[in-house]
């Protein structure tokens, strides 16, 4: 999206910039930091510093509660300097949906910029596409 509306193009890996990362791999992730080196401050810290942070799917699998810890400190150091910072966070979840999953703390700090809400059937269950 920022590429299409910037004259400045971000480029794909460099995690100074902008970071797009899934639910899932970021999971996958934060289980290797912590495996590999007994805690995940390297991987705070660069979803923290990175100048645009995108979550995709969030809500694709419940967070074990050491993960959604791990997601609040991320989305609360991200949303206090949400005048330096920007994130995005794509979901099939509803507000309430979110809420559930998440809690509050770490919803009304997601929710507290702009929210756009896309309806209609989703593409990918399109019946008229033949799935090899």
């Amino acid at each position: 999206v920022y590429n299409c509306v910037s004259g400045y193009k971000l480029p794909a890996y460099d995690h100074d910039r902008a970071w797009f990362v899934n639910q899932a791999d970021l999971n996958i992730l934060f289980a290797e930091a912590h495996e590999m080196y007994g805690n995940t401050m390297n991987l705070l810290k660069q979803a923290c510093k990175t100048k645009l942070f995108v979550l995709d799917d969030l809500g694709t699998r419940p967070p074990s509660p050491a993960f959604m810890d791990f997601l609040y400190g991320v989305i609360d150091s991200r949303w206090r300097a949400r005048e330096e910072k920007a994130t995005i966070i794509t979901t099939n979840l509803t507000a309430s949906g979110m809420r559930e999953k998440f809690g509050d703390a770490f919803f009304s700090r997601a929710a507290s910029g702009i929210s756009l809400v896309f309806e209609g059937r989703d593409r990918r269950f399109d019946s008229t596409k033949k799935v090899l």
